[in-house]
């Protein structure tokens, strides 16, 4: 009868330590996914941007943009526009 009492009561330690270790295992996996997620989303907002900075770098090539660029930083016109300047 002493054996089987150490049996069950080995088995009962064992139960608990391994129901222990399930929810530390558990909570590291949550933890994992919310940083899978969180990289997931960041991983989205640097394709956006990286998107937008192709885009502008696209942009930035265009006449439209050079032209607009030396009217807005240089003050240059066209040779038939008409200036008005503020007193």
């Amino acid at each position: 009868m002493n054996a089987h009492k150490v049996i069950c009561i080995g088995c009962a330690c064992l139960t608990v330590l391994l129901g222990v270790r399930a929810i530390s295992v558990n909570q590291a996996l949550g933890e994992l996914k919310l940083q899978i997620r969180d990289t997931e989303e960041e991983l989205e907002f640097q394709a956006m941007t990286l998107e937008q900075l192709q885009e502008t770098e696209i942009s930035q090539g265009s006449l439209e943009y050079i032209e607009q660029m030396a009217r807005e930083k240089l003050g240059m016109v066209r040779e038939n526009d008409i200036v008005f300047k503020q007193k």
